[in-house]
């Protein structure tokens, strides 16, 4: 999955690089630039909570393993043979961005932000504000999928998991149909149509925070190897993936097809 990164200060928010897309980084939106050092990100106390409402276990029974077993493969006329539980805007989030692009309600971000020192806080803010909010611009662009939506939210921190655990890219081929994945599994999940919207919000900024963090420092650490800094990320990939799918890191495997977890 294309990513964007570079070599500034993490504790001095100024800017996001130039994308790395001749490398097949994700690109976050050119015209927002921050310098973040994310090497020097604390990821041992990463705490994936935050992330437990949608796992794989409270999604519960049948319909969970049911999805992640499927092929995408399948033609879409067999896919759509299948009427889903809910509405496809179910997962949408879009009432939640102002005309500007800005967030009305930024309680996610602030909760990410929260995992840092007290001191760090607005500047955490500041950063994570950036990051989603820039990813938003550019993934319908990039990959043809909805911005402010539950399903592109866990596709994204699927993979930045994927990215932080094995200290590789997510490649780009995988990224569609695992969103189409977790789009037929959140609209199995009779929850998403109770969830009020405000909080749905909150999940998403999460969501794709959290996995754009992860793909951003994995990216960083391509160019810059460290191996503390390495063996912090590969954790919160693997506690995060625990936290999604209730199954051990190494048994979630990823592929063109999407996902399975034994």
């Amino acid at each position: 999955m294309r990513t964007c990164s570079n070599r500034s200060g993490w504790a001095r928010p100024r800017g996001l690089c130039a994308a790395l897309a001749a490398a097949g980084a994700l690109a976050l939106s050119a015209t927002a630039r921050a310098d973040i050092d994310w090497n020097s990100a604390d990821w041992g106390g990463f705490s994936p909570n935050a992330l437990s409402y949608w796992s794989y276990r409270d999604m519960g029974d049948r319909s969970a393993r049911k999805v992640l077993e499927l092929s995408n493969k399948r033609s879409s006329r067999e896919k759509s043979s299948k009427t889903p539980a809910h509405q496809p805007s179910a997962l949408s989030t879009a009432g939640n961005v102002a005309a500007s692009g800005a967030f009305v309600d930024e309680r996610g971000i602030e909760q990410l932000a929260r995992l840092y020192p007290r001191d760090q806080f607005q500047a955490r803010k500041k950063q994570y504000t950036l990051i989603v909010q820039s990813f938003n611009q550019s993934v319908r662009k990039l990959y043809g999928l909805p911005s402010n939506n539950l399903a592109t939210g866990m596709a994204v921190v699927a993979a930045g998991a994927y990215s932080a655990y094995h200290n590789q890219r997510f490649p780009d081929a995988w990224v569609r149909p695992l969103y189409q994945q977790m789009k037929e599994l959140l609209l199995q999940d009779p929850r998403v149509s109770q969830r009020p919207a405000a909080q749905k919000a909150v999940d998403y900024q999460v969501m794709v925070g959290t996995g754009m963090a992860m793909m951003l420092a994995q990216a960083e650490l391509e160019k810059a190897p460290n191996a503390d800094t390495r063996a912090q990320l590969r954790r919160a990939g693997a506690e995060t993936l625990r936290t999604l799918f209730q199954a051990d890191p190494g048994s979630v495997t990823f592929t063109s097809a999407g996902l399975k977890a034994r």
